[in-house]
């Protein structure tokens, strides 16, 4: 039974709004849901803690079979209460999708991962932080203008293509 659902949720998975959710394929480009979806991926956690950098660990595996890393790096997010309710959404996600679940020590880990991360690069940091975020907003609207003109040209030859029906009138009964 378990073998029976493990490979509908592998069969699931290209509709599955969860795995892989980082960028999104349309049209064959690679779309970002998000402007903090355009930033790096990756801390530099050599300056954190020992615990930190664990939690850093437990963070970039798990979170990163779901989602580019670069959500929550990037994300706006700082107060715990806010990450708490991140996470319990990813938790109650990793549920219904094809990767392992997020454990109680998992989650625990990772909140506190982010929290403190957020406290040091977003709070202590922000005019940093607040520099890179203008800057990926930039990115973004860039990106989202080229993207729609080419959705746009797309379009524009799908309309110039009959798509209905141009043949004889079908008799009446």
């Amino acid at each position: 039974m378990k073998l029976y659902i493990w490979i509908l949720a592998l069969l699931a998975a290209p509709i599955t709004p969860v795995f892989g959710a980082g960028r999104q394929k349309i049209g064959g480009a690679s779309v970002p849901r998000f402007y903090y979806d355009l930033g790096p991926s990756q801390i530099d956690v050599s300056a954190y803690p020992k615990v930190q950098q664990e939690n850093y660990k437990v963070f970039a595996q798990t979170c990163s079979q779901c989602h580019t890393l670069a959500r929550p790096i990037n994300s706006p997010m700082i107060s715990r209460r806010d990450w708490s309710r991140y996470i319990g959404r990813m938790t109650v996600n990793s549920k219904n999708a094809p990767v392992k679940p997020i454990t109680k020590s998992e989650r625990d880990s990772i909140l506190s991962f982010l929290v403190y991360d957020a406290k040091i690069r977003k709070v202590d940091y922000r005019a940093k932080f607040t520099a890179q975020t203008a800057s990926l907003k930039e990115q973004f609207a860039q990106f989202k203008k080229a993207h729609l003109r080419q959705e746009q040209k797309k379009n524009a030859n799908r309309q110039s293509r009959s798509y209905f029906y141009s043949g004889p009138s079908p008799r009446p009964y």
